[in-house]
């Protein structure tokens, strides 16, 4: 259900010490503000602490945590500007997003804490505005906009976070955040929940369609080698999100002892018993910058899942000694960021699923960097 969406925003910048004596000002103003017979309601089931690039980028994660506040009303407090200055000052202020529900008469709200940095160290940022949380309510850690996750200066947030959303496709070296991610999974750290691994949902049921029907379900054991073709855009090096569809793929197969075997048309590696995978580079997308996915068996069986570069759709093809014995075509879709920041803020445990696939990924690109 579409939403309209208003927002209550302090006239500047307040002291830290005045927060929430300005958001109880700005929720006075929401519910006067109210249209006649609208209902106003004051919900917090979330923490969101997002550390942000920029101004822009907070000003953008502000609007997507404002457009999922119907599922999941938050106070969010999106930060920007730090640096290595450690005389520098806050500047802060507070604003009330609130959503009038279709023709329900209920309006539900948000609030907002901006807070600029001004170029003061992010440990000194983190101990002015954890207190801002409010208790009794999951903190969730957002990194929008490709922030490292692997900065020694988050470790406060990290450890007072429950849940932490990160994007591993932003990363510039993904595979050294697979290795963070993969430590806080068996250290037990804060759920991790990755936007890379929910975008790739429906591009990860396509393939396993592919072996749904029994006759092909009996294959999967007798796969020995997968071929997991990317975009290279203008960098050769496998993406996140190939690294991550691979290593799903060689986990629930159960590979074991993956070792880099050197490729001259990409990067190969071979498993326990003979498997092999490939990630190498091609032209086109579709699954994010996933093109194709091959499963060929020790026979002369092929399971071909070829992305159409529209985001919509998926090829599921069988090949038998050259021939073509099936062909089907099943819908995929793009999540959207807000579609994607909902499903992220619902995941509340650990997925062994994506633990599996992390820690393959993790090795592969280990692998390629001491090769």
């Amino acid at each position: 259900m579409k939403a309209e969406q208003t927002e209550f925003a302090s006239a500047g910048s307040v002291r830290l010490k005045d927060v929430e004596s300005a958001l109880r000002s700005l929720w006075r103003s929401a519910a006067d503000g109210s249209p006649e017979g609208v209902r106003l309601s004051r919900i917090v089931l979330l923490n969101i602490i997002a550390v942000c690039e920029s101004e822009r980028a907070a000003t953008r994660a502000a609007a997507i945590i404002g457009g999922v506040a119907s599922d999941h009303p938050s106070r969010s407090i999106l930060l920007w500007g730090c640096g290595d200055d450690p005389s520098a000052s806050l500047e802060v202020r507070v604003s009330v997003a609130c959503q009038l529900m279709g023709r329900t008469g209920h309006q539900v709200c948000c609030e907002q804490v901006f807070v600029d940095a001004g170029g003061a160290p992010l440990e000194k940022v983190a101990g002015a505005i954890l207190p801002l949380t409010l208790p009794d309510v999951p903190l969730v850690l957002w990194l929008p906009g490709g922030v490292d996750p692997c900065l020694e200066a988050l470790r406060p947030f990290v450890s007072a976070a429950d849940r932490l959303l990160i994007d591993t496709r932003l990363q510039h070296e993904p595979g050294s955040c697979f290795r963070k991610v993969s430590g806080w999974m068996e250290g037990g750290g804060p759920v991790v929940v990755d936007l890379a691994w929910l975008q790739l949902a429906r591009c990860r049921q396509a393939v396993a369609q592919q072996f749904d029907p029994p006759r092909w379900r009996e294959d999967l054991p007798a796969v020995r080698r997968v071929e997991v073709v990317f975009d290279d855009g203008a960098r050769p090096r496998p993406p996140a999100d190939a690294l991550l569809l691979a290593g799903w793929i060689a986990s629930r197969l159960h590979w074991r002892e993956l070792s880099a075997a050197g490729s001259q048309d990409g990067e190969r590696f071979t498993a326990a018993g003979g498997c092999e995978l490939l990630v190498r580079p091609g032209k086109g997308h579709g699954c994010g910058r996933v093109r194709r996915v091959a499963l060929e068996t020790g026979g002369a069986r092929s399971f071909v899942i070829e992305f159409a570069e529209s985001h919509v759709e998926a090829t599921l093809t069988v090949r038998e000694g050259g021939e073509t014995v099936s062909r089907d075509a099943v819908h995929i879709s793009h999540l959207t960021d807000a579609e994607l920041l909902c499903g992220a803020l619902e995941v509340s445990r650990p997925d062994p699923v994506y633990a599996g696939a992390c820690a393959f990924a993790a090795e592969m690109a280990s692998r390629l960097a001491s090769g």
